[in-house]
């Protein structure tokens, strides 16, 4: 048996009518048609082309959406966790409006205020989640609230608006949730208590439609298209074999199907799709369907083909924070570190919400882990989160925000794409004293105004002096200040604009890597404020891991007036102060 890569140029149409460069496809036998396997050959050529294959299913979207009402009726009547999410609902609470579909008339829809009494009973509505875009479009103001409660006409609505309530009505739901319809766009505290109930509203939600293909709210987010979306078929002429026919599949078919879609760049996003209990997405390629049980679509509504490989489904909060090595031992700051990398690489079209747009996930996994979130970081985890640092497919430097809205200590002061730490084998050198942020709200785990970590550990002072960059990482020559400190190279993240002087090095973790000898140690450098001796700003981070590094850390050497350089606020004497950091 051989596996046989097919590589088609750009311009050749797969299937569904997308034009690919360079992808690489994987033949198989069409079950019902050829189920004999072809026979190893040293070399064999292809000289294929693409066959039309019937399909039940239409090109238009009531055709296809006839689909999803199936997939959802199936959820919520044979898919036990899927059933037992439904009955948790009973506990979130409902947002102040929703909007109701065909009232006052059929062509209209309206905005419904959720009585109070309302509140407490489970009421069936879908959200979306779409891209603003930068066009002006129809929001919930003073000036629209009136006109809203009356009803307006559903041709009045962005296109996107306009097919969310198709997808509704004809799946047979009359209230949806839309962020710009449902929220005071121009009242900053209706705004701010709507934000904090984010995690319920998609939490209660019975589906999510995700608008993945559109970019603004006037592109729309179905699609008439010129062929049914069905598995690809080809007929082959081989030059040393009998003609046959077979299947071509995309090997990464289910990693690649929406990832480049604009809606995953949105970062508010992020947290509406881990939130929701079921997902339809809407791509230009094709429509997905993602719940607790399962994973569907358009090409597979069945399910995907054994030979498809692992399909995934749609992971519960909890589930991914309960991440378990081999041993079985739980690492749920792991899952965070992916979920912060995921977010930072998305974009923000108001910086200041880089803290709000994650609040409802934060709110969530509070109440699961027990823990408290302190601005994107955790209590229980911050001496690794404190190294929060720039990942390998950041393109540039990190971006200090120009305006506050997190303290210098967390990955929010920043613009982009970074992880937070998370070793398995590691021997903390720092103790925490206190930590805490203040909210700018309501809202704690929402934007803040300030915060502070006190902490106890080794600290040392500094000498930086700034070499040639490699990509991003900006390269340092460095020296702990006493005499018999030798010069270092080092590579070094910074996430500050302030000048390295009077830098300080605050060894934070002890960690040995698997089949290495020595230790290395992960270090955060601060920078004193100015304010109050022995409080600093947070500027960047340094891995030491050199026998001769380690060594000049640990001398201390009075005389030649190292103490006089350090800023703390207290000396527990072997080189261990306290100092904070905001």
């Amino acid at each position: 048996m051989v596996a046989v890569n097919l590589y088609f140029s750009r311009g050749v149409e797969i299937g569904w009518g997308l034009e690919c460069s360079l992808c690489c496809f994987r033949l198989r036998p069409n079950p019902g048609i050829f189920q004999n396997s072809y026979p190893e050959k040293d070399k064999l050529t292809l000289q294929g082309s693409l066959i039309p294959n019937t399909c039940s299913i239409g090109t238009e979207p009531e055709s296809y959406l006839a689909m999803a009402r199936k997939w959802l009726e199936t959820c919520l009547e044979k898919h036990p966790e899927c059933i037992g999410i439904n009955a948790q609902k009973g506990s979130l609470k409902l947002p102040a409006r929703l909007l109701q579909i065909g009232s006052p008339t059929p062509e209209k829809i309206c905005l419904w205020i959720v009585p109070a009494e309302e509140k407490s009973k489970p009421v069936q509505y879908m959200t979306l989640s779409h891209c603003w875009g930068t066009f002006p479009i129809l929001t919930l103001t003073e000036t629209t609230r009136e006109q809203m409660l009356e009803g307006i006409l559903i041709t009045a609505l962005p296109k996107t608006f306009r097919d969310a309530v198709f997808i509704a009505n004809q799946i047979g739901v009359k209230f949806l949730w839309i962020d710009s319809l449902c929220i005071m766009q121009d009242s900053l505290s209706d705004w701010e208590q709507e934000a904090s109930l984010m995690a319920d509203v998609y939490r209660g939600s019975l589906c999510n439609i995700a608008a993945t293909g559109s970019s603004h709210a006037n592109e729309g987010c179905l699609y008439e298209r010129c062929a049914p979306v069905t598995p690809c078929v080809i007929t082959t002429s081989w030059d040393d074999m009998s003609t046959q026919e077979y299947v071509l599949y995309d090997e990464l078919f289910w990693e690649k199907v929406f990832e480049n879609d604009p809606l995953k760049q949105r970062a508010w996003v992020v947290q509406e799709l881990l939130l929701a209990p079921r997902v339809l997405y809407l791509s230009k390629r094709q429509m997905i369907w993602e719940c607790y049980e399962t994973s569907l679509c358009e090409m597979y509504p069945d399910g995907a083909p054994e030979f498809i490989g692992e399909v995934p489904k749609k992971l519960r909060l909890e589930d991914i924070l309960a991440w378990k090595d081999i041993g079985g031992t739980i690492y749920p700051a792991t899952a965070w570190s992916e979920l912060v990398h995921n977010y930072t690489s998305c974009n923000l079209t108001k910086p200041g919400d880089k803290l709000i747009a994650l609040s409802g996930v934060a709110k969530r996994l509070e109440e699961y882990t027990q823990d408290e979130y302190l601005a994107g970081l955790w209590r229980k985890h911050l001496p690794s989160q404190l190294l929060w640092e720039i990942t390998l497919d950041q393109a540039g430097p990190l971006v200090p925000a120009k305006v506050y809205r997190a303290p210098s200590w967390s990955w929010a002061s920043v613009d982009g794409r970074l992880s937070c730490p998370s070793w398995r084998r590691q021997c903390t050198l720092i103790k925490i004293l206190e930590a805490y942020v203040d909210p700018a709200g309501r809202d704690r785990t929402g934007a803040v105004k300030g915060g502070l970590i006190r902490l106890t550990g080794p600290l040392r002072a500094i000498e930086f002096e700034e070499s040639k960059p490699i990509g991003v990482i900006r390269q340092f020559r460095f020296r702990f200040r006493h005499h018999s400190s030798d010069q270092h190279t080092a590579t070094c993240e910074s996430s500050s604009p302030l000048s390295p002087h009077n830098m300080h090095c605050l060894a934070v973790n002890k960690r040995k890597e698997e089949n290495e000898r020595l230790d290395t140690y992960d270090c955060l450098l601060l920078v004193p404020t100015g304010s109050l001796h022995g409080q600093f700003y947070r500027w960047g981070t340094l891995t030491i891991w050199e026998e001769k590094q380690i060594r000049d850390f640990h001398i201390r050497d009075n005389l030649s007036g190292s103490e006089g350089c350090l800023q703390y606020e207290k000396s527990h004497g072997e080189g261990i102060y306290t100092i904070s950091i905001i």
